[in-house]
């Protein structure tokens, strides 16, 4: 099952924290966000992640790459123009084969298993 992390937001209220990156790459410790989601991810066996980038998307492209470093297959759809939650899903379609698939803010932190769930 592919996971999508929704990041395209412009992060306003933060910008004077992290003025030159996106919010889910603002540092929590020794890394960003972010990375944070995607080791989530890993921990549930979702492997292949879509991230849905838009506002300096290109950071989070950047840093994360393919996802090799992390053990995990990344995918970028890129926001020309904010397109909101739904926009992005829409747009993210191609990337995504499986009829079903989980979906995650890039800047919300869930401490559930999903081993479990599923």
């Amino acid at each position: 099952m592919k996971s999508l992390i929704l990041n395209g937001g412009l992060g306003i209220r933060l910008r004077r924290i992290v003025d030159n990156q996106p919010k889910p790459m603002a540092f929590v410790g020794d890394r960003p966000f972010l990375e944070y989601l995607i080791l989530q991810l890993k921990e549930w066996g979702l492997k292949d992640i879509v991230v849905c980038i838009g506002y300096l998307g290109k950071n989070i492209q950047e840093y994360f790459s393919d996802g090799h470093k992390l053990g995990v297959n990344i995918y970028c759809s890129y926001e020309i123009e904010p397109l909101g939650t739904g926009g992005a899903i829409k747009q993210a379609e191609s990337l995504v084969e499986e009829e079903n698939f989980l979906v995650i803010n890039g800047d919300s932190f869930f401490d559930l298993n999903l081993l479990i769930i599923t």
